[in-house]
């Protein structure tokens, strides 16, 4: 529930880290064996629960980039939408860029990708 917050949290370096979070499950759920013959993973019951978000999980993109990404998905996308989403995707300040070691909103990215996915 509270994974985006915490890859939000992690230095975009700590990958191993962050891909630790990602793939953790409750300690009640049985995950199917990835080695089984013809596995059909669509078909498993539990593809159809979605998991739980936090109210706050978009946050972090603008609401006119959600307008144009929800016209996008629906195929109604406007012109340079596509060519002009990484430049949405940069901080805006040479110190924000200096203090968190990257040129990109790392959490802007990680809430586009989870609000297409959840789409």
């Amino acid at each position: 529930e509270y994974h985006s917050s915490f890859c939000d949290a992690i230095p975009s370096s700590c990958i191993q880290l962050r891909n630790l979070i990602l793939s953790a499950f409750p300690r009640s759920m049985l995950l199917p064996d990835p080695f089984t013959p013809q596995l059909k993973v669509d078909m498993l019951p539990e593809i159809t629960k979605a998991p739980p978000l936090q109210p706050t999980a978009f946050a972090a993109l603008p609401d006119r980039l959600r307008g144009d990404l929800d016209q996008h998905l629906k195929g109604r996308t406007r012109d340079g939408f596509l060519a002009e989403l990484p430049a949405t995707m940069l901080l805006p300040t040479t110190a924000d860029m200096l203090a968190s070691g990257t040129r990109f909103n790392v959490a802007a990215m990680n809430a586009l990708v989870l609000y297409v996915a959840a789409s």
